[in-house]
């Protein structure tokens, strides 16, 4: 299974919510390898950069690094994986604009949606603001990975 986590630059919320919901994955090394996970942005304004040094401090802060450089969203993305999820409501609908009518629209969620705390809130962008901000950020990405990882065990 191929999952995509998409917000708007790729330099902080999507980035952090791959590599934590790799990480949560790890704990069940007998699918851990059945899923491809991706992050990119609907915006060009960071292409090929790093996560915003903030989110870097704070991911590795919870023993993560992040080391993906910043990409954008391709229409051929809505093909290629089988789960996309969008890190506020304004990017899903954007999303779901760009999709192809054929496109299965229940496909593109939120990444909060199996959240038990944070359900379908939007994951705020902590981009230009304090380091507090980042540290919030990915609590509230941990817990809605929690739960999507919950999600997919239960696919099994």
């Amino acid at each position: 299974m191929k999952i995509l986590f998409v917000c708007l630059a790729n330099i902080c919320r999507s980035p952090a919510a791959a590599e934590i919901l790799r990480e949560k994955l790890k704990a069940y090394p007998h699918i851990a390898a059945d899923y491809q996970i991706g992050s990119c942005g609907i915006s060009d304004w960071f292409l090929g950069c790093l996560p915003a040094e903030q989110m870097q401090r704070a991911a590795k802060k919870r023993g993560l690094t992040l080391r993906s450089r910043a990409k954008g969203f391709h229409a051929e993305y809505f093909e290629q994986y089988d789960l996309i999820f969008a890190a506020d409501h304004t990017i899903q609908d954007h999303l779901s604009k760009l999709a192809p009518p054929s496109f299965d629209s229940s496909k593109i969620l939120l990444m909060t949606s199996f959240s038990k705390k944070y359900k379908d809130l939007d994951v705020p962008d902590p981009y230009g603001k304090e380091d507090a901000a980042f540290e919030e950020t990915i609590d509230l990405i941990e817990e809605s990975c929690e739960g999507i990882a919950e999600y997919l065990l239960r696919l099994i």
